[in-house]
């Protein structure tokens, strides 16, 4: 059997989005090769994860407070396997060393996974909500290069949308159109029935690419006097609080903070309706999840996942950096309970053709294609 590696700037685990994604690709690995070693920014007290050698490539880890983008690519150049590495699975960039040194040494196969936003739409909106663009290796011409370098070394690029296929094609300069294959989502035995009263949920970062500005305007414009809402209506917000936006204490009663919580389904369960409202997401693995749940979805144009959804039939998709397309479809599923209990039962047909069975599978033939 071949041997592999798996090369990720994000953790493993089942809470987060980058964690879910690289803990299925290690057992899409594992399945059809013998993984031998696991980079990524998790701690591994014992070196090991889930029986396989695993190294934290995290800068902090090592005192640097404020690293490059670059520092885990160096890092893991430096401690690769001595034995020969056939396939190498990337999740993110940037990773140029790192496989250079993987194709000339030992020829490997080299599948890059990641999930591009639009930088000039995404540094835009930066700089109009709070002045400037902290990511100079996105802009700077050489450092770009330098960041997008592993995709051009790359024999598969792997992306989860047709736009972010068609976007990192011209950004890195490919000479062919990335692989499509969509995040993928666990799949509930039982879907629970809506809540007594309407709610909406949105869970993942603050950050100012998730357009959490424009959910919020449009969710305050429903309490406004004479609006539809009244203080039993919530919308939950959930997972990492880290980013830009804060709620004044006053109107905190008509939001409900759950932050990380133990059973992700806890959340979805308790909501009517996912809204995902981003100015850029490479795909969006929380609104698939919701949809697992019988939950319909609004999701913003600027989300890859947004090619999963059929307007009025299993959600709806709405221009980004628009509160009042927002709170319109958020009106009308107040409005249609009906539809609510309609859509959900389409979402739920979708996402049972994105299952991470199913997802693995891809990635599978992708590496039986190399090997």
């Amino acid at each position: 059997m071949v041997n592999s590696i798996l090369i990720t700037n994000s953790g493993l685990n089942k809470s987060s989005g980058g964690g879910l994604v690289s803990f299925n690709l290690m057992e899409a690995l594992k399945s059809c090769s013998t993984l031998k070693t696991i980079f990524s920014s998790q701690i591994f007290p014992e070196n090991m994860f889930n029986g396989v050698q695993a190294f934290s490539a995290l800068p902090q880890n090592y005192g640097y407070e404020q690293a490059t983008p670059f520092f885990m690519d160096s890092f893991i150049s430096n401690y690769l396997p001595d034995e020969p590495i056939d396939l190498a699975q990337t999740y993110a960039c940037p990773f140029p060393c790192t496989v250079e040194k993987l194709k000339y040494k030992y020829n490997t196969k080299i599948v890059a996974d990641l999930a591009p936003h639009n930088i000039a739409v995404s540094k835009e909106e930066h700089i109009n909500l709070q002045g400037s663009y902290p990511f100079p290796h996105l802009t700077n011409p050489t450092l770009l290069k330098m960041y997008l370098r592993h995709l051009r070394l790359a024999d598969r690029v792997v992306v989860h949308s047709n736009s972010s296929a068609e976007y990192i094609m011209k950004e890195a300069s490919l000479t062919e159109l990335p692989l499509v294959i969509p995040h993928g989502t666990y799949l509930p035995e039982k879907i629970e029935p809506l809540p007594d009263d309407f709610a909406l949920g949105y869970f993942g970062m603050l950050g100012i690419d998730k357009g959490i500005n424009y959910l919020f305007d449009a969710w305050l414009s429903l309490y406004a006097e004479g609006g539809p809402f009244k203080k039993n209506h919530k919308l939950w917000i959930g997972g990492g609080m880290g980013g830009h936006m804060e709620v004044k204490p006053e109107l905190q009663p008509i939001f409900n903070f759950v932050g990380q919580i133990p059973n992700i389904s806890d959340f979805y369960n308790n909501i009517s309706v996912y809204i995902q409202p981003s100015i850029q997401d490479g795909f969006g693995i929380t609104p698939l999840e919701a949809m697992a749940h019988g939950r319909p979805a609004i999701i913003s144009d600027g989300a890859g996942v947004s090619e999963l959804i059929e307007d009025g039939k299993n959600g709806f998709v709405v221009p980004m950096r628009n509160s009042k397309a927002i709170a319109d479809k958020i009106q009308y599923f107040y409005e249609n309970e009906s539809e609510i209990n309609r859509m959900g039962v389409e979402a739920r047909k979708t996402a049972e053709k994105y299952s991470w069975d199913i997802i693995k599978k891809e990635y599978v033939k992708v590496y039986e294609e190399l090997i």
